[in-house]
C-alpha cells in the first residue's frame, strides 16, 4: 500500500511541477527555519551551565530604596560587601568579587592597546567559576596587588611567542603589574566574558576612600555558592539583620539584598548596570523550564 502511495504521490509531482515545486520548498524553507528557532533557543538556555556548580552560584543584587514602590535593584554591589558577607555567613561554600576596569590602556614595549573586558577578581574566583589556567597556580596568582592573568588569546597578542610568566604590563600609564598566570580563552556562553584579572588586593592601592569605606557606593559584581542543603529564600531571610549590622539601625527599611541565581542572569535579567550585555529576548522561567525539558 505505501508503495502505491508513493506511486501516485511521484505521479502528481511529476504532473504539476510548478505547484509541487512551491509547496516542497515551503516545506523545506519553514523546516529551516524552525530548526534555526530550536538552535537559537539551545544556544540562548545554554549560557552560564559550562560550570560545576552553575546550580549553586548566585549573584547579590542591592535594592535601593525599597520602601518606595519596591524600590530599584541594582547588580552593582558596594566593595565592602564580599568581605562582610564571608564574616556573617561562613556556611556559604564560596564568595567572590569583580570589579570592572573597562577602558584600560595596556602598555608593553611602547604598543598601546585599549582593552574593555578586563576585570579585579578576588582570590576565589576559581572557586565559584571554572576557569582553566595554562600557566600559574589557582592558589597563589591573585593573591599578591599588581598582578593579572592573562587570556590565552590576550597572552599572545602582547607576548607572541614569549614566555608571558613574570612580564610586566603598564595601566593607564600609572601602574604596572606582573603577569602571575594564563587561563584558556572564554569560548563558552556566559553571561560575561574577560580577557585579564587583575588582583582585587591591586584596588586598596587604586581606588580612593569613597569605594573602599562607603556602603552607599557601587564598583563590584558578587558571587556566592549556596551550600546544597541552604536555599536562596533561607539566605535572604538574613539579610536585613546584616544590613542593620553593616550600615546601620533602621537601614533595612530602604535597604535590601536579593540573590539571582546566575544561570537565570542572561535571560531573565535586564537591570540597569549589567556586567555586560544579556539577551534581547527575556524568557519566563516556565518557558525556559520548557524549553529546556525539550531541548
Amino acid at each position: 500500500m505505501f508503495a502505491n502511495h508513493l506511486k501516485i504521490a511521484f505521479r502528481n509531482i511529476t504532473r504539476q511541477k510548478f505547484y509541487s515545486f512551491i509547496n516542497i520548498l515551503g516545506l523545506a524553507i519553514g523546516l529551516a527555519i524552525c530548526l534555526l528557532i530550536l538552535l537559537f533557543i539551545k544556544d540562548e538556555i545554554s549560557y552560564d551551565q559550562h560550570h560545576s556548580k552553575s546550580n549553586q552560584i548566585y549573584r547579590t543584587l542591592m535594592v535601593w530604596g525599597k520602601n518606595q514602590d519596591g524600590g530599584t535593584r541594582s547588580p552593582i554591589n558596594p566593595y565592602k560587601l564580599q568581605p562582610a558577607l564571608k564574616i556573617d555567613f561562613p556556611e556559604l561554600e564560596n564568595i567572590t568579587r569583580l570589579a570592572p576596569a573597562y577602558g584600560s590602556l595596556v602598555t608593553y614595549e611602547e604598543e598601546n592597546y585599549q582593552e574593555q573586558n578586563w576585570f579585579f577578581a578576588a582570590p576565589e574566583i576559581f572557586q565559584v567559576f571554572d576557569y582553566e589556567l595554562i600557566k600559574g597556580d589557582k592558589k597563589t596568582c591573585l593573591n599578591d596587588p599588581f598582578t593579572v592573568i592573562l587570556s590565552a588569546s590576550i597572552a599572545q597578542k602582547y607576548f607572541g611567542s614569549e614566555d608571558p610568566m613574570g612580564k610586566v604590563l603598564r595601566v593607564n600609564d600609572e601602574n604596572d603589574v606582573r603577569v602571575t598566570g594564563v587561563f584558556n580563552d572564554i569560548t563558552e556562553n556566559a553571561h560575561f566574558v574577560t580577557d585579564a584579572l587583575i588582583s582585587m588586593e591591586t584596588g586598596k592601592s587604586v581606588y580612593n576612600q569613597l569605594v573602599l569605606n562607603n556602603w552607599g557606593e557601587g564598583s563590584t559584581y558578587t558571587y556566592l555558592v549556596l551550600p546544597k542543603e541552604k536555599t536562596e529564600a533561607g539566605i535572604e531571610a538574613r539579610f536585613p539583620a546584616f544590613i542593620e549590622k553593616n550600615i546601620g539601625e533602621g537601614s533595612s527599611e530602604g535597604i535590601g539584598i536579593d540573590l539571582q541565581k546566575m544561570t537565570d542572569i542572561h535571560l531573565h535579567s535586564n537591570l540597569r548596570g549589567e556586567i555586560q550585555a544579556n539577551s534581547v529576548f527575556l524568557f519566563s522561567p516556565i518557558q525556559r523550564k520548557l524549553f529546556t525539558h525539550f531541548l
